[in-house]
């Protein structure tokens, strides 16, 4: 058999800088198999597919390889003897015996890829219900019963400060205003906490603070014990979210993005449990229904608290020299919580604009405020994994980023069309306005998983990321009153700013994306220099 002229580039090409770097394989045994598969697969499958295909089956490999085998880059090449061409020499050999990193990882891997990509070719993709791993089950599980207790309090809680407590709405209102603010300086302390002396223990400590401050909502029959708990649980609730990005980024696989987005469905499914049980609270109404849902939502948090028992420690990374707060020292990564906090505000235009909108603009059915969280709440379910999947790297975010922006354009306009036209008709451009808002919020919950990952030095993972959360802690305290003036007291134009808003911010986040790439790659070319004089 003959072997037909394949280009290397097929399985290494990509991100060679330099053309030297690249191997020519076509005289390899398994090189023709391999690409009459790669044209099957583009035959099956059309061929974008058939390229993600291989870009994973390169990234499994690699990161096989990276884990288990590698070796000093001599030893690589000396042990490269399984590939041969057909003069029996080995790819190595034929290189003339130059120790080049990529050519022994192109030799080496040439005939797993064809095996990697048939592997993943297997079955077409359908997200999970469980995780993989152990570790992985236990954050998942203590996550949804999480969740659970949330989704009572997210759904009834502003309602147990007034019909049962009996705080008037303005107090209530003012005191969560200020639990918001406290609660953003947390997330930064308690995630360099975690990062230093380990997440396993500072994520379940949260809880459990958690865990007593929702309890003593019972208490609270005034302002500023009100004020008091209110702060402990919000701060707590800030601090967990800070603390448990490590434990995501260490078990969460070579892809911690990817179990990121699968906690996030878990959340969904285990808010709308909540809501169900805030349901049958609000409608039998009384105090000892409310005070049920406050001691349900406080064991909820113990109970989350206890399965991380099972979790395997976390060992800290060892600190690099450097300022100790280097996440508030790193611009372009602040320009970036910055852009994703403005972006965070579309999650109140579901839960706050639209349903205002519905009942004071529209002649929609009060039923479909519903109907719209439903929609939603399915969407994000069903789709944030496959979603996030091909979001794999910091300029995939950037782009995904500019997608969400036009999509919450587009649904911002349809939204504001809705307003004096017949119910029917207007049921279904808030419907369908809702559909591509979800669309837009996958996207930017997928890319705001990847460049909060992907742009944080692995030893300050939790600091990163509380520095991340600012900016959807400052969406939360803000966003709800953004909204309210501009969409529902301003009316149609206000929706027209808001989208717009939304827009230009997508359409930064690639430019800021590229900023802090740069900035990175600075940082870790420093590193390196430091390293080696240092040795030397």
């Amino acid at each position: 058999m003959t072997a037909m002229p394949v280009s290397a580039t097929l399985w290494i090409g990509d991100g060679c800088r330099n053309p030297d770097d690249q191997v020519d394989i076509s005289p390899l045994a398994a090189t023709v198999p391999a690409h009459r598969q790669r044209r099957n697969l583009v035959a099956r499958h059309g061929r974008r597919w058939a390229n993600l295909a291989s870009h994973d089956a390169k990234r499994i490999f690699l990161t096989w390889k990276e884990r288990y085998e590698f070796r000093p880059e001599e030893a690589i090449v000396r042990h490269l003897t399984a590939p041969t061409c057909p003069s029996g020499k080995s790819v190595a050999d034929q290189a003339g015996g130059q120790s080049h990193k990529p050519l022994a990882i192109a030799s080496n891997m040439q005939q797993a890829i064809p095996v990697l990509t048939a592997d993943l070719d297997a079955e077409p993709f359908v997200p999970q219900l469980l995780p993989d791993t152990g570790p992985q089950r236990v954050l998942a599980a203590s996550n949804f019963v999480y969740t659970i207790g949330s989704g009572l309090y997210l759904t009834a809680g502003v309602l147990y400060f007034t019909q049962a407590a009996h705080l008037p709405a303005g107090q209530v209102g003012l005191g969560l205003g200020i639990a918001g603010f406290i609660s953003l300086a947390l997330g930064i302390a308690i995630g360099h906490l975690a990062d230093r002396h380990g997440a396993r223990g500072v994520y379940a400590t949260t809880l459990i603070v958690q865990a007593l401050a929702t309890a003593g909502f019972v208490l609270a029959d005034s302002f500023w014990p009100f004020v008091l708990v209110v702060c402990a649980a919000s701060g707590a609730k800030a601090a967990g979210i800070a603390a448990r990005s490590p434990l995501i980024r260490h078990y969460g696989g070579d892809r911690p993005q990817e179990f990121r987005a699968y906690l996030r469905a878990v959340t969904n499914v285990g808010i709308s449990l909540g809501a169900v049980g805030a349901g049958w609270v609000v409608q039998v109404g009384t105090v000892t229904a409310y005070q049920l849902m406050v001691i349900g939502n406080a064991i909820a948090f113990v109970v989350s608290a206890a399965l991380l028992v099972s979790l395997p420690s976390v060992k800290p990374l060892p600190r690099t020299d450097g300022p100790r707060w280097i996440a508030l020292q790193d611009h372009p990564y602040l320009l970036l919580t910055t852009l994703d906090g403005i972006m965070a505000i579309q999650f109140k235009v579901l839960t706050v604009a639209i349903p205002l909108w519905i009942v004071g603009a529209t002649t929609a059915p009060h039923w479909l405020i519903s109907g719209t969280m439903l929609t939603g709440t399915v969407i994000v379910v069903a789709f944030q994994v496959r979603a996030s999947r091909n979001i794999d790297s910091p300029t995939a975010g950037g782009n995904a980023y500019r997608r969400a922006g036009i999509a919450f354009l587009i649904a911002c306009l349809m939204i504001s069309m809705s307003g004096g036209i017949p119910a029917w008709a207007a049921a279904t451009l808030l419907i369908g306005a809702v559909v591509i808002h979800t669309v837009g919020e996958l996207w930017h919950s997928a890319a705001g998983f990847e460049v909060s990952f992907a742009l944080a030095p692995p030893h300050a993972t939790g600091q990163y990321l509380g520095v991340f959360g600012l900016g959807a802690g400052l969406a939360e305290a803000l966003g709800p009153g953004l909204l309210i003036w501009l969409c529902i007291t301003w009316g149609r134009p206000g929706w027209y700013v808001v989208g717009a808003m939304f827009a230009l911010t997508g359409l930064a986040a690639p430019l800021a994306v590229r900023w802090a790439q740069s900035h990175q790659n600075a940082q870790q070319a420093q590193s390196r220099v430091g390293g080696n004089a240092s040795m030397a």
